[in-house]
């Protein structure tokens, strides 16, 4: 059966968010995960306790963090992932923004709230890709994807190590603000309706 051209258009403009997010989130995702024990070494020291249990509060934060997967895992069939994904992309913006200015308990705050995005932000791609291909283009665009993610992945780390080492603790901390911001700005352009893939003919 052939599509419509105006399905075809939106099937590609919704592909290209999935890839471009996808990258963006994978290399916000890995350094904030790399990072936060530094950030907590540097920004916590008002907070009475030993430099091992500040690192160790990464685990809390962590733990916490994942449960935002959850969260919107809940909400994703109820509001529909261009709703979710901005509330996501939009608390990282906001979040990751105010960070710079804050010390102790109040960033130990904010650090909670932005890796609940960022864990939380995970898995609307994968959802949006199950809803859009079927069959064996579903495992092809799968496979694409995660090529997408793990060669972000691979190159967050290098951008933040030089990006600290050249301006300080505050520049990775913009950086994050300016690609959750890159991230909000490409998924205010879904639709709110995703395409649904259409049934493979037995």
């Amino acid at each position: 059966m052939d599509v419509p051209a105006e399905v075809k258009a939106l099937l590609l403009r919704v592909s290209m968010i999935v890839f471009l997010t996808t990258a963006v989130s994978s290399s916000v995702f890995q350094s904030t995960t790399f990072a936060l024990p530094k950030v907590f070494e540097e920004r916590l020291s008002g907070i009475s306790v030993s430099a091992t249990a500040l690192r160790g509060l990464t685990f809390p934060v962590f733990t916490l963090g994942s449960m935002g997967q959850l969260v919107v895992g809940h909400f994703l069939d109820r509001l529909g992932p261009r709703t979710v994904f901005i509330a996501a992309a939009a608390a990282q913006v906001v979040f990751f923004a105010i960070m710079p200015g804050l010390a102790d308990w109040a960033a130990l705050a904010c650090a909670m709230a932005f890796m609940l995005a960022a864990f939380g932000q995970i898995p609307i791609n994968d959802f949006m890709i199950g809803r859009l291909a079927e069959g064996e283009w579903r495992a092809r665009i799968y496979g694409v994807r995660y090529v997408v993610s793990f060669t972000a992945l691979a190159a967050a780390l290098p951008l933040i190590a030089v990006v600290y080492e050249n301006w300080g603790f505050n520049a990775p901390l913009r950086l994050l603000a300016v690609s959750a911001a890159i991230i909000l700005g490409a998924v205010v352009m879904l639709p709110q309706r995703l395409p649904r893939a259409e049934p493979v003919a037995a």
